[in-house]
């Protein structure tokens, strides 16, 4: 996965990098608080970013979905002007 997209989804959630990293290796679980921000923003199910409710795989996949659907709106900005 590229690290941009954990970049920007920090960003957009409001916590480290190192956070999204650690997230994604499944060295830690997230809050549910956490989780349901990153679950809003990825269009996922916050129960995949819970200790035991996902694998890292999982995790990685909402964020690929999210990363590739934010590529395509911003390709469609730049074609439609």
């Amino acid at each position: 996965m590229k690290h941009g997209a954990q970049t920007k989804l920090s960003a957009r959630c409001n916590v480290t990098a190192t956070t999204i990293h650690d997230l994604l290796s499944g060295r830690r679980s997230a809050s549910f608080p956490l989780a349901k921000r990153i679950a809003e923003t990825t269009g996922s199910d916050p129960m995949i970013w819970l200790r035991g409710g996902g694998t890292p795989e999982e995790r990685q996949a909402a964020v690929e979905a999210w990363a590739s659907h934010q590529n395509d709106d911003a390709q469609a900005t730049v074609t439609d002007d």
